[in-house]
């Protein structure tokens, strides 16, 4: 039995800290033990730069069975992280993201478990936790709550409306984009084109999918209709 890799981009990191990013590999073994390797890569602290450098922006893994390499990519520094865990094992917070740089309080950790289920079967689960404080602005501009009234029907173009439906949208696209499932963010970067196809755009344009209309040809009388065609 081969080894099977799962490999993680996770993406929201970018946005939440700036030009730091995280990469996270899972190798499982075919006894069940699996190993990690997580690629952390940001800038380097420096004397009087205002940018929040890797130090400030992750928290290291450490203790028993880790080993740490250092390296450099463009401008950046990289620091890979690499542990085996025994088989049933799990992980939490090997991927943690401080607050802020004055305190050691964290806002986004993650946990880990791989199990056997199976013959030459076995369950990945990586979740991770948002632990800081709720966000105060929605990130709405005046002219965005106005973009999304223009949108609506005339009674219902308020702004306690606009902000519903965008806080709902919003809803909506993070399990899309970041899972649970298969996340389309990430299988966006590895395999584009399946993520086109997953997309609900292509699903629903009448012209690629099967929810378009087709226009048949009346036997009896000659006059053309147009006709929705059956979902596959």
């Amino acid at each position: 039995m081969r080894n099977i890799f799962v490999c993680g981009a996770v993406i929201a990191l970018a946005l939440l800290t700036g030009c730091a990013r995280a990469r996270v590999t899972t190798e499982i073994h075919p006894d069940g033990s699996w190993t990690r390797t997580v690629l952390l890569t940001g800038s380097e602290k420096k004397e009087g730069s205002m940018a929040p450098s890797i130090d400030d922006t992750f928290v290291f893994p450490s203790g028993p069975g880790w080993k740490a390499t250092d390296g450099k990519q463009q401008n950046d520094i990289t620091k890979t992280f690499e542990r085996t865990v025994a088989a049933g094992g799990s992980l939490k917070g090997d991927l943690s993201v401080r607050e802020d740089t004055a305190s050691a309080k964290l806002k986004l950790v993650n946990e880990v478990t791989v199990t056997r289920v199976g013959p030459r079967r076995f369950e990945y689960r990586e979740t991770l936790r948002w632990t800081g404080a709720p966000s105060k602005d929605t990130g709405m501009k005046p002219a965005d709550v106005a973009d999304i009234k223009a949108l609506l029907p005339k009674a219902l173009a308020t702004d306690a409306n606009a902000h519903a439906l965008a806080e709902r949208t919003y809803a909506l696209a993070m399990p899309m984009m970041f899972g649970p499932g298969e996340p389309l963010l990430a299988i966006s970067l590895m395999h584009p084109d399946l993520a086109e196809r997953r997309s609900p755009a292509h699903r629903h344009n009448p012209a690629q999918s099967a929810g378009g209309a087709i226009r048949q040809s009346d036997a009896a009388g000659g006059a053309a209709r147009t006709c929705p065609q059956a979902h596959r």
